[in-house]
């Protein structure tokens, strides 16, 4: 790595970090705004799949853009997005808890997804050699981790022991996450790290690779899997803060302590498992070690009558994500560089789309199934699934080495 691309990726960094401390000041007091709305988990669950279906929109048309008109301009937007949602949610609270503000400052925070999510894995895949990604994307989570740490025990404190209201809280999350933005803005002339802007592919031309992309082998069947993955894990992922205000009766401080929990084991944990994975050359046992620690989390849930349990639930999360976001996020790269090097934000984007289409419905039914079963009976389902999934997962192969052997229709 030059000297030049350490710096920009330093930078980089360092206006995610800021963005996401700010962001995270609401997570443990979104959950009791939901419950003061007065909505039932089935209104909700509609409210997750409108703003999902509209990021859905977007995701394919971002992942051809992003190369297009640059890495940190991508990620510009997305701050701009999770800034303007935070402020969307207080001008809701403002308004004596409109649904309609609500709903809207949720679908922004779901567009900023495809812009985050795709420029961070496109920016590692651009530097760290493959034998090194899983290791850069875990420090990189780790120092996210680290980050939105500090904002939900912020959050809490000021909502619960300072008492400052909805409004408030909201208010302050926007305003750091845009204090971000200045930070990239001197990045804004680079398209990359240390690349040559010639070397991009155009907008059209990405899309036009899209077809064959979804033909390779092994990324079709992996983007079948890791979406009956999504769809299992789509059906508890809105719900279980609401659950555990509403039924474990949780304080807003206990639901940052058990963010602090999960944030701890993964602030270790997505080094370590990243740089354990690059040594080893293997991807797949970590993802089936995720889904066994997911086994673990939900049967915890489902049999919680406190806090207890709740935390030590919280402790399998941490390993789910550590096992799971760096590692696939790995896997799916080196998968898409066996067809070509330039092909991996659009890859990236494509898994994104497809796993994201497969939440949709998850969404949905989950909050019905909230409603009607209730949610313990949901988690013990969700259990039985998990089991399934991981004998899916066994089926997938490793990598190839990458080659440059795309050719364009």
């Amino acid at each position: 790595m030059t000297k030049k691309s350490f710096k920009l990726l330093t930078i980089y960094i360092v206006a995610v970090l800021v963005s996401r401390a700010g962001s995270a000041l609401i997570t443990p007091v979104l959950p009791y705004y939901i419950v003061s709305l007065n909505i039932d988990m089935t209104t909700y669950g509609l409210i997750a799949t409108i703003a999902r279906v509209l990021s859905n929109l977007i995701r394919m048309p971002v992942a051809a853009l992003i190369p297009v008109i640059g890495y940190f301009k991508s990620e510009g937007i997305a701050i701009t997005l999770l800034g303007a949602s935070r402020s969307l949610y207080a001008v809701s609270a403002a308004l004596g808890g409109s649904l309609l503000v609500f709903t809207i400052g949720y679908a922004v925070s779901f567009l900023q997804f495809p812009f985050a999510r795709i420029t961070r894995a496109s920016i590692v895949s651009k530097f760290a050699p493959s034998e090194r990604r899983s290791t850069v994307l875990g420090l990189i989570s780790s120092l996210v981790t680290l980050a939105t740490t500090v904002g939900p025990l912020i959050g809490g404190y000021l909502y619960q022991d300072i008492g400052l209201g909805f409004v408030e809280i909201f208010s302050l999350s926007s305003i750091l996450v845009l204090l971000s933005l200045p930070i990239l803005f001197p990045l804004f002339k680079d398209n990359e790290l240390g690349g040559d802007r010639e070397k991009e592919t155009s907008f059209s031309e990405q899309l036009r690779r899209l077809p064959q992309l979804l033909r390779t082998p092994d990324l079709g069947k992996a983007m079948a899997i890791l979406s009956v993955d999504a769809f299992i894990w789509g059906l508890t992922h809105d719900y279980v803060s609401i659950y555990l205000a509403k039924y474990i009766n949780a304080k807003p401080v206990e639901l940052a302590y058990a963010n602090t929990v999960l944030n701890a084991i993964t602030l270790l944990g997505f080094a370590v498992t990243g740089f354990i994975s690059d040594r080893v050359s293997r991807r797949v046992p970590f993802m089936i070690l995720s889904e066994v620690a997911g086994a673990v989390y939900f049967f915890l849930l489902a049999s919680a009558e406190d806090m207890l349990l709740v935390y030590l639930a919280y402790v399998f999360m941490g390993l789910v994500i550590c096992f799971w976001e760096p590692i696939t996020t790995a896997y799916i790269s080196e998968i898409s560089e066996t067809v070509s090097p330039n092909i991996v934000p659009l890859t990236i984007g494509a898994w994104s789309f497809i796993t994201s289409l497969a939440r949709l419905p998850a969404g949905l039914l989950g909050g019905y199934m909230f409603d009607v079963l209730g949610p313990r009976a949901l988690f013990r389902i969700v259990l039985v699934m998990v089991i399934s999934e991981i004998f899916l997962l066994m089926t997938l192969r490793e990598p190839r080495k990458a080659k440059d052997n795309f050719q364009t229709l």
